[in-house]
C-alpha cells in the first residue's frame, strides 16, 4: 500500500521512472502511475499538478493516476463474515 501525501513523492517516482527508461519513454503514449497520491489541500493538489505537467514537458504523454483511496479514505468500515461449510 503506497500513501503519497507529500508532492515530493511523485516527483521522486517520476525521477526514478525517467532515470530507469530513459529514451525508452519517447516511445509510449500513456503511463499509469498508479494510485495513493493524495494530497491534503489545494496547495498540495497544485503541487502534484505543476509536477505532473513538468514531467509532460520532457516526456509528452498522458499521465493517468488512479484515486483509489483518495476517494474512499475515512468513509467507514467494512465487515466481513467467514463461513466455512
Amino acid at each position: 500500500h503506497f500513501d503519497g501525501r507529500e508532492p515530493g513523492s511523485l516527483r521522486d517516482t517520476l525521477a526514478r521512472i525517467e532515470a530507469l527508461l530513459g529514451p525508452r519513454l519517447q516511445a509510449l503514449h500513456w503511463i499509469n502511475l498508479g494510485g495513493g497520491y493524495n494530497p491534503r489541500d489545494i496547495a498540495q493538489a497544485d503541487a502534484f499538478g505543476a509536477a505532473i505537467r513538468a514531467f509532460r514537458e520532457r516526456c509528452p504523454l498522458a499521465v493517468w493516476l488512479e484515486p483509489g483511496n483518495a476517494i474512499v479514505r475515512g468513509v467507514g468500515g467494512l465487515a466481513t463474515t467467514a463461513v466455512h461449510s
